[in-house]
């Protein structure tokens, strides 16, 4: 039984976040989209997650942060530093007041004070995509690629199990 979904690959990964960056109709909602993007890859965060992550569960000096995970278990993830500098730059749009860590941004550029949705994340995933001209891939995708990537990379399996917040390593 082989799990359905697809890893990206890295050039895939930097098509995303370039298509974000590239953004010259929406610049904001390009620095948002990449910090989102370089977020969900670089802690294997489930959709859900990062719609509930709140400003202070970042804590950008240790470049960590604290992900109310399923089932109420709560873990903490160290960020590289590509993500913390993307989450920055987001940070200077956004401003500091606490709340969720992404906001809509309206067509015209204007941030509005409420919570995404997981169906938003979806949808931006969606969009960037297709003007990234990448393949279709599901946001679970990236965590799986993340997941993936790390175990790859030799990081042994309990503390990826960790990052993912799995229940058990046999999940991972």
């Amino acid at each position: 039984n082989v799990p359905s979904g697809r890893n990206l690959e890295m050039e895939e990964l930097i098509a995303l976040v370039a298509a974000c960056i590239e953004d010259k109709r929406n610049p904001i909602l390009g620095i948002r989209d990449a910090a989102i993007i370089s977020t969900m890859y670089a802690s294997a965060i489930r959709r859900q997650e990062i719609v509930d992550l709140d400003l202070d569960d970042i804590e950008m000096d240790e470049g960590r942060i604290n992900i109310a995970g399923k089932g109420s278990k709560e873990r903490a993830v160290y960020l590289e530093p590509g993500s913390i500098k993307a989450i920055r730059s987001w940070l200077m749009q956004r401003g500091y007041d606490p709340g969720p860590l992404f906001l809509p941004v309206t067509k015209g550029g204007k941030i509005i004070r409420r919570r995404l949705t997981p169906q938003a994340i979806y949808y931006t995933l969606k969009s960037r995509q297709i003007k990234s001209d990448i393949l279709a891939f599901t946001p679970h995708d990236l965590r799986r690629t993340s997941i993936t990537d790390l175990l790859s990379a030799q990081v042994d399996v309990l503390t990826v199990s960790n990052i993912a917040g799995h229940a058990s390593a046999d999940t991972t």
